[in-house]
């Protein structure tokens, strides 16, 4: 590797303003470090990597031979600082490619869109594709579960956990305000279409199954389908009563875990997680925050809607890595302020 450093001066004086900042040593050591495994690339380009543009700053990570995502996305985070300090300093003059670059331009924007959802009017598209129902009644999906899936997704995107909607109970709503209290004491904000959800799930009695053994070309409706009732409790989420006594007891994480696996596959979105659905929905509202005021400071915003009960030492680097998912996620939807007024 050497202890060559291209541009060093203006580097080293970089080094020294973050030492100066009180970043721990390990820190420094890691920052020396790239800098050094940059020295060749830059020699061949002659500049500094602030001044590539995109092509050169990408080859350039690449020639690193660095495999891991998460290790790019740690030395993307490096540049960025670097980055602004120089233009902080006025040690460049150029629009550095870096505050805009991402992981996934160095390896495929395919795999956020697989994992990751873009905004609610993705959501939308996702219920439309999972609960279409065809002439023959093909789909598993009638009007009550139609009704408590779409709910449990939504709820989901609006940040709220597995373990919180299943002790969810039917009286955790103020209609009024707007808002849900989940069992840890935390208070939700929620939107028009999840209050009125909310209404037409609590009262849902019963869900249809699919009859497997009713002849499809059966001209009524019913006979494709059984009624199952669901436990009579205070709870918003229930499970089927089947040959089981009532029960007051919650639905489980599992049964729900099952439920939300199910809508993706029948939406033709499988890969997508539970936890990404949690962060996408956060990213968004981050994102409308971002386009409400541009001189907003993102790494505040993450903590608000990432972070917000996180006091640790950790919360730095926390902060930080989800900056650079956060940006990730931005340039593979192509999310742009001047793009949010047509967006759901």
């Amino acid at each position: 590797m050497g202890n060559i450093m291209f541009n060093k001066e203006q580097k080293q004086e970089y080094i020294n303003f973050e030492k100066e900042s009180n970043k721990p040593e390990s820190y420094i050591t890691q920052l020396t470090n790239y800098f050094r495994r940059l020295h060749a690339s830059e020699k061949d380009c002659g500049k500094d990597i602030v001044d590539m543009n995109e092509e050169e700053v990408t080859n350039t990570i690449v020639s690193l031979g660095i495999k891991s995502e998460f290790s790019k996305r740690h030395l993307i985070s490096f540049l960025r600082a670097y980055v602004s300090w120089a233009k902080m300093t006025e040690k460049t003059k150029n629009e550095s490619i870096i505050p805009t670059i991402s992981a996934v331009d160095i390896s495929s924007k395919d795999v956020i869109i697989k994992k990751m959802i873009k905004s609610p009017e993705h959501i939308r598209e996702i219920l439309d594709n999972a609960l279409v129902s065809d002439e023959q009644g093909s789909t598993t999906y009638t009007p009550n579960k139609a009704i408590r899936d779409s709910l449990l997704l939504w709820l989901l995107y609006n940040g709220l956990t597995l373990e919180q909607l299943s002790q969810l109970k039917k009286t955790d709503i103020n209609y009024k305000n707007k808002t849900i209290i989940t069992n840890d004491g935390k208070e939700h904000k929620i939107d028009d279409e999840i209050v009125l959800l909310w209404k037409k799930c609590s009262k849902i009695g019963f869900v249809e199954k699919k009859n497997n053994q009713a002849d499809l070309h059966q001209d009524s409706a019913s006979e494709l389908y059984v009624i199952c009732k669901l436990m009579d409790n205070k709870y918003l989420f229930r499970t089927i009563l089947g040959n089981k006594p009532n029960s007051d007891k919650p639905i489980s994480v599992y049964t729900l875990k099952k439920l939300v696996i199910q809508i993706f596959q029948n939406s033709g979105k499988p890969s997508v997680s539970i936890n990404n659905i949690n962060i996408s929905g956060a990213f968004y509202k981050m994102y409308l925050a971002e386009c409400e005021n541009e001189n907003a400071d993102i790494r505040t915003i993450i903590k608000t809607h990432l972070f917000p009960d996180i006091k640790s030492n950790s919360l730095h680097n926390k902060v930080k890595l989800a900056e650079i998912d956060y940006m990730d996620w931005k340039i593979a939807f192509g999310h742009t302020q001047q793009k949010i007024n047509n967006e759901g």
